[in-house]
Parts: C-alpha cells; structure tokens; sequence
C-alpha cells in the first residue's frame, strides 16, 4: 500500500514538474528557466579549477588529468509552497555529449557548500548556489539540466 502511494505521489510530480519546463530548446546564461517550482539563472561556469577548499587548512585537489567546473546560479522557488533544491540533481552535458553528475565529493569542500548541496528553499526566496562537475582536462560543459526534483524532466541552459 505504501508503494503504490509513493508511485501515484511521484506520478503527480512529475506531472506537475513537467508541465512547466520551459522550452526543449533551451536557453544561455543570465537567463531565468524555470522547472518546477523553481526558476533557475546560471550566471557563470568556471573551468580549469584544480583545487577546492582551503589549501592551508583543508581541501581536495583534482586527480591528474581532471579538472572541476564550477556552475553558479541563482535558484528561485516562485510557487507557492517551499521546495528542496539538491545538486545532485543537477546535470551536466561534455562536448562529446556525455551526461556528467555533479560532484558531491567537491561540494563538502567549498565553502558555501551547506547550500549547494542541499536547501530548503521557501516561496519567493532565492539562493546562490555553485555546483561543481569533474571533467577530464580540456573538456567543457556544453549545456546544463536543471530540475527542481529527481522527477521533473529538467530544462535545458546552453553554456557553451
């Protein structure tokens, strides 16, 4: 009984989730994409980044022949209801085409990441957000899909 109460709930998120994702096509950075309850602005990635944390204190460095993108944004949840953000929920797409996860491992090492890695987010409140992914040195993200839930079909940001 509590599976299939689980199945209808996640049917009617996705439903839900789907039905306002905004264009397939997908839009560029410094411009709001919305799935779900949350709207989303990518306003800069970073790659090459080697290292993360406090080097002095502690820190990670990249394994050879990897590197982090650093993809940060500003996440708006603009229903009516409070959601949870979640980087893992976040994807990258690689030059190749590849789908790439984002690192959670890196995220325990930055110093916002309490809130990159996971935010209850009330209606009308924002949060900034970085979301690192690991690449292989001299790849790049080509796009991003972002999603409110681990159910929503996600929209697309071009970023390059």
């Amino acid at each position: 009984v509590v599976l299939i109460i689980v199945i209808a709930a996640a049917m009617t998120i996705m439903r839900t989730t789907t039905a306002t994702t905004s264009k397939a096509g997908g839009q560029g950075l410094n411009q709001v994409v919305k799935d779900g309850s949350f709207a989303f602005t990518v306003t800069r990635v970073q790659c090459g980044v080697t290292s993360v944390g406090d080097p002095a204190t502690i820190g990670k460095t990249a394994p050879t022949g990897t590197q982090w993108c650093m993809v940060a944004m500003t996440v708006t949840d603009d229903k009516g209801a409070s959601g949870d953000f979640s980087s893992t929920n976040q994807k990258a797409i690689n030059a190749s085409g590849k789908q790439l996860s984002a690192d959670s491992e890196a995220l325990a090492y930055m110093p916002n990441d309490k809130a990159s890695i996971s935010s209850t987010i009330n209606p009308g409140v924002s949060i900034d957000v970085t979301v690192p992914f690991q690449l292989a040195t001299g790849d790049s993200i080509k796009q991003l899909v972002l999603h409110d839930s681990a159910f929503s079909g996600g929209v697309k940001v071009k970023v390059g």
